[in-house]
Order: structure tokens, then C-alpha cells, then sequence
């Protein structure tokens, strides 16, 4: 049988382990939230390729844009979230290379209006509270844009 102290510290020992395991999985879990959406041309159809980036003052996310135009944000791993906050919104990448450049650099075709490629001249912004999905429309250029 334990004496009266030796219980006493079993039980504080018992109490600390789950304070800090209650600890422990609290941390990093903090007020991320997921966000995820899909990306589809004006026609209807979806940007295949790129990614969506989220940024204010102080975090950057972003998203990888799968074939089906569909993206979750991430900002180390895909679907780990990103705080709640004001962000802006643009899209990288979506672009096909079509050729090669005199130097031998890709020669690549934008799939979309150069505008969406800056958080200044994007025009999109969301704000995120809770879980959220956030769809984007996009516009392909008039003409061809080479790069």
C-alpha cells in the first residue's frame, strides 16, 4: 500500500501528465482554418495548372490548382491552414510553355489575364473567419500573351 505523500505526488504526476498533454495538443492547432475552392474560367470551364497565394502584412499561403481547377490552401503543407485574417488573393503559374526561347529558356503561353498575377492588381481579397471556400473566376486573355 502507498503511504498518504506517495499517493499525493502519484496523483500530482497524473495531473501534470495531462495538463501537458492537453497542452501539447493545443499547441499548433491555434485558429488555422482551412480554405479551399475551385478556379474556373468565365466559360465555366477550370484553370488546370498554377497556384492560388494568399498574403496580408504578415503570412503567405498558397494552394496548388489541380486539373480539375480545385486548390485547399496550405502554407508549409497542403491542408494545414492559414490564420484568420483579411488576405489578398492571386494565382501563379498558369501558364503553358509552348515553345523555346532564343536562349533556350521555356517560351511559355498565360492561360490568364496578366492582372491576376500581382495581389495589387488582382482585385481579389477574402476574408477568413471560419473554414472557408472561396471560388475564383478568372478571364483568359484576348490575345496570346508570350513570356
Amino acid at each position: 500500500m502507498m503511504d498518504d505523500k506517495k499517493q499525493v505526488s502519484c496523483m500530482r504526476r497524473i495531473i501534470s501528465m495531462i495538463c501537458a498533454a492537453v497542452l501539447v495538443t493545443s499547441v499548433g492547432c491555434g485558429t488555422n482554418v482551412s480554405m479551399k475552392g475551385k478556379v474556373l474560367f468565365d466559360d465555366g470551364t477550370p484553370l488546370d495548372m498554377g497556384l492560388v497565394i494568399v498574403e496580408n502584412e504578415t503570412f503567405m499561403a498558397r494552394g496548388e490548382i489541380k486539373s480539375d481547377g480545385s486548390y485547399t490552401i496550405g502554407s508549409v503543407a497542403e491542408r494545414d491552414g492559414l490564420p484568420t485574417g483579411e488576405y489578398k488573393v492571386y494565382i501563379t503559374g498558369a501558364a503553358k510553355q509552348v515553345g523555346t526561347k532564343p536562349n533556350g529558356d521555356p517560351l511559355r503561353e498565360l492561360l490568364i489575364e496578366p492582372k491576376y498575377s500581382s495581389p495589387d492588381t488582382s482585385e481579389l481579397s477574402v476574408s477568413i473567419q471560419k473554414a472557408t471556400k472561396f471560388d475564383i473566376t478568372v478571364t483568359k486573355p484576348a490575345e496570346p500573351i508570350l513570356r
